[in-house]
């Protein structure tokens, strides 16, 4: 037991400088910030860092680089306040369908993101057997995964 332990707390200590050296290899903002998401860029072009790519918490110790000139994105999404609610009259008097109709999503490389829409469905009158959804989104790069999912009475449908 005190062996795996030992084993376990090198393993850790092994991660974290590698974290460390990581970071300190980047050269630009960007670099830096896509090398991983413990890694902080410090934007004080004066600083006497050796590197000003390093993880936060070195950052924030080395009292080199105040803590308002370190750049850390964080992952998360927002909409804006004024969204319409399913079933009100939206712009050009139509019913709303999709609640939020903006999601604004920052995701940093490697990192997954989730976020919830509620969707009304309503059959055409004139064809009372569709069932057909259609999503739009605006382009997104190359390299961005992004999947869709209807969850219907608590089952899982791909879109």
């Amino acid at each position: 037991m005190r062996t795996l332990l030992v084993s376990l707390l090198l393993l850790a200590v092994s991660l974290t400088a590698r974290v460390e050296d990581e970071c300190v290899l980047a050269t630009s903002c960007g670099q830096c910030i896509q090398k991983g998401p413990l890694c902080a860029w410090c934007m004080d072009p004066m600083s006497d860092l050796s590197s000003r790519c390093q993880k936060k918490t070195k950052l924030e110790s080395s009292g080199k680089c105040m803590k308002e000139n370190i750049y850390q994105p964080v992952t998360g999404s927002e909409s804006p306040a004024n969204s319409f609610r399913i079933g009100e009259k939206g712009y050009h008097n139509t019913t709303v369908m999709m609640e939020p109709q903006i999601v604004t999503m920052k995701v940093k490389m490697g990192e997954a993101m989730k976020t919830q829409f509620k969707y009304k469905h309503v059959r055409p009158a004139n064809d009372p057997a569709a069932v057909n959804v259609q999503l739009q989104h605006s382009e997104l790069p190359e390299h961005l995964l992004v999947k869709f999912f209807i969850v219907c009475k608590f089952v899982s449908f791909p879109c």
